[in-house]
């Protein structure tokens, strides 16, 4: 089942908020509300935990995991971390990485099997995704902040060294005043050196083998860089489960059966608080409950329950086969 709330005044739940099939996070400060939602319809089944993430209450867009794991940002504080790590389940690997795109929650989307990530993610901080992901504070509630691309695929220069186009401030000495320029797309130098476009994978091409087996080894995923509807931050144009998916509203079809494809799950295009393309920051989801934003219409709630398979799900037989799973495990 679906459940329609907000945090105080905002329906972007996704933002304040991670769910997953091992735990729940929520940020600390909002209305009682807000908790008892959460907590009656997951107590009985996950631990319900409050926390911030750098002292700030995005935690959503700051933190990424499943069922094994949590990556957080390095903004996390000493105290932060031992809270979460006191507060998880023992198997729940919570570990704190350093990574330049520090929003994971936008740059990262997994279920319990395959990741989707950041085209420019680091590839050592892709190493840790198999420990679990990280995310910094100076990207977040809204994902324009860390450079969203046009709608439409485009090709990138050979030697570009920024993934979109951008706006330069420059000052007209005959004129005696400031003027904005726009620079060509794939212009912008940045800080620190990357590498160059020639020498990333094709969209949907696995990670490097030894960070492969890091990832298989500790979250037991996939790994692959990918784009949703051409936009990068993956991680907040998608939401899927180990059951199903939604997408951005302007996926092709095309893009739609080659993300089903590397998911292996059923996946829709779709909305969430009444148009919102920004999946991820209204709803938050895994494989028997789903919770979204206030404004979230009738046929948008009904799309939510048919995709997630959630009139089907049974929170107890999950958890049940999770159980078995972890014995095996140790057997």
């Amino acid at each position: 089942m679906a459940t329609r709330l907000q945090f105080e005044n905002s329906c972007e739940v996704g933002v304040f908020s991670k769910l997953t099939n091992a735990y729940c996070l929520v940020a600390i400060g909002g209305s009682e509300s807000f908790y008892s939602t959460f907590e009656g319809e997951l107590a009985d089944v996950i631990p319900v935990v409050k926390t911030s993430i750098g002292g700030t209450r995005i935690i959503g867009r700051l933190c990424a995991g499943n069922k094994n794991g949590l990556l957080l940002p390095p903004t996390t504080t000493d105290q932060e971390l031992q809270h979460l790590r006191n507060s998880l389940p023992d198997q729940v690997v919570v570990q704190r990485i350093d990574e330049r795109l520090s929003a994971l929650g936008n740059c990262v989307a997994c279920n319990d099997y395959v990741a989707l990530t950041h085209t420019d993610l680091d590839r050592e901080s892709r190493k840790v995704v198999a420990n679990l992901p990280e995310n910094r504070e100076s990207a977040l509630l809204s994902p324009n902040l860390v450079g969203n691309p046009p709608q439409s695929r485009r090709k990138r220069a050979p030697n570009s060294q920024s993934p979109t186009g951008a706006m330069a401030l420059r000052f007209d000495t005959d004129e005696g005043r400031f003027d904005f320029e726009k620079l060509p797309l794939c212009s912008v130098t940045l800080d620190r050196p990357r590498r160059q476009c020639s020498d990333r994978p094709r969209v949907g091409a696995h990670v490097p083998q030894e960070t492969e087996e890091m990832i298989a080894d500790v979250l037991g995923v996939e790994v692959f860089r990918q784009t949703i509807a051409g936009n990068i931050l993956v991680g907040s144009y998608c939401a899927f489960s180990n059951k199903g998916g939604l997408v951005h509203p302007h996926t092709s079809i095309e893009d739609l059966d080659e993300l089903s494809t590397l998911l292996q799950v059923p996946l829709v295009a779709g909305t969430v608080n009444r148009g919102s393309e920004v999946i991820a920051a209204g709803l938050t989801v895994n494989d028997w409950t789903a919770f979204c934003g206030s404004d979230t219409t009738a046929t948008e709630l009904s799309v939510i329950e048919s995709v997630f398979k959630l009139r089907e799900a049974q929170p107890s037989a999950i958890v049940d086969e999770m159980r078995k799973s972890l014995i095996d495990s140790y057997v």
